[in-house]
């Protein structure tokens, strides 16, 4: 929900052509900007799956874009030989429990293209928790939020490693205080090596009074990849009503070089998938 300093939105297209006359364009600059930079570019796509309702669009948008880094929201863990019919040709580097939803566990996974990137390692990190995930704790015996770290080494010309951040914070019933908590805490456990690279990205349920969010990307020196973004979700719960809850930061040390959300992919889950493209130093 922010920029690199202030919320900036853009105006709405005056027609639907014109706005998929706008998101081609869009797709024609970041595949050549791709082409260009091949051994120095990097792509990452954020999804919430919506219980994995949406894993079916997964193969469409891999062919289509192919992103270099998969981060997946709400994906049920019990099931992990689904991957690889919706990821064809990707490793599935790690997974993390996020929360609990009749009697199954859904959470986080991460996947990369083993061609142009490598992992090196990964790590669970637990998140504050709010009411909500401590009354479903005591009803299932557990209820973790936690947030999936990931570092990789691009194959190309950058060779430093890059930490990327798979987060789905607290529910939407929860204060914002709660979800700064845990961006906090992620955000406490950065590399500050010079050159290291970040990403976080993910649903981040920040869906008003997006102040306080501003104000903690600007104090850890933070970009907002996806402000040029309006709205990133479509809620049947709040009558088709329009949010902005997914997001994509990074790192001075990653220039974005553009991010679209798939809009041909609606329907699939109740968010989009976001899509962005970055030059690496």
């Amino acid at each position: 929900m922010t920029p690199h300093m202030k919320l900036h939105r853009l105006k709405p297209a005056v027609s639907e052509g014109g706005q998929n006359q706008l998101q081609e364009q869009l797709l024609s600059s970041l595949g050549a900007t791709k082409r260009q930079h091949a051994n120095q570019s990097l792509s990452v796509l954020t999804y919430n799956v919506c219980f994995n309702k949406a894993l079916v669009a997964l193969p469409s948008i891999i062919q289509s874009h192919k992103p270099d880094i998969v981060c997946l929201q709400e994906v049920n863990l019990g099931i992990p030989s689904v991957f690889d019919r919706y990821l064809p040709g990707y490793v599935l580097g790690a997974t993390s429990d996020s929360f609990y939803r009749i009697r199954q566990v859904y959470g986080l996974a991460t996947f990369y293209n083993q061609k142009t990137v490598c992992q090196i390692g990964s790590q669970v990190i637990p998140l504050p928790k709010s009411i909500y995930e401590v009354l479903v704790g005591v009803i299932t015996r557990k209820g973790p939020r936690n947030v999936l770290r990931s570092t990789y080494v691009h194959a190309g010309a950058h060779h430093k490693p890059i930490n990327v951040y798979n987060v789905h914070l607290t529910h939407v019933v929860a204060s914002n205080v709660v979800r700064q908590r845990q961006l906090q805490e992620v955000f406490d456990q950065f590399d500050t090596t010079p050159g290291h690279a970040t990403l976080v990205l993910g649903d981040f349920n920040y869906w008003f009074m997006r102040r306080g969010l501003e104000r903690l990307i600007s104090q850890h020196n933070l970009r907002e990849a996806t402000s040029n973004l309006t709205f990133t979700e479509q809620s049947k719960m709040f009558l088709n009503h329009k949010f902005k809850l997914d997001y994509i930061l990074h790192s001075s040390s990653l220039e974005c070089a553009g991010t679209l959300r798939l809009d041909g992919y609606k329907g699939y889950s109740d968010h989009y998938p976001i899509l962005s493209n970055f030059l690496l130093d």
